[in-house]
């Protein structure tokens, strides 16, 4: 499982556009090199914005929150986030 995780890590570094729900796949791609990167864009689905790991923190990197559990609304908060990014 650890292999796994460091893999994602790895991977996220040539992904502009990261999503997750504050689990442990996803924390691993809360690097340093990442969080700086201003061409980032994390978005998370999760039930609090403040147990995110970047939180509080002055980050280059957009992020986007949401506590829905909507799949229709999920699909839609993504597809916002692409079409800003491309």
């Amino acid at each position: 499982m650890s292999n796994d995780l460091l893999e994602i890590s790895y991977l996220s570094k040539f992904a502009n556009i990261i999503i997750g729900k504050n689990s442990s796949p996803s924390t691993y791609t809360n690097t340093i090199s990442n969080l700086r990167d201003p061409n980032k864009h994390f978005i998370c689905f999760s039930h609090n914005e403040n147990d995110t790991l970047y939180y509080g923190l002055d980050c280059a990197a957009q992020s986007t929150f949401s506590n829905t559990i909507d799949q229709i609304e999920a699909a839609h908060i993504i597809n916002q986030v692409i079409k800003r990014n491309q």
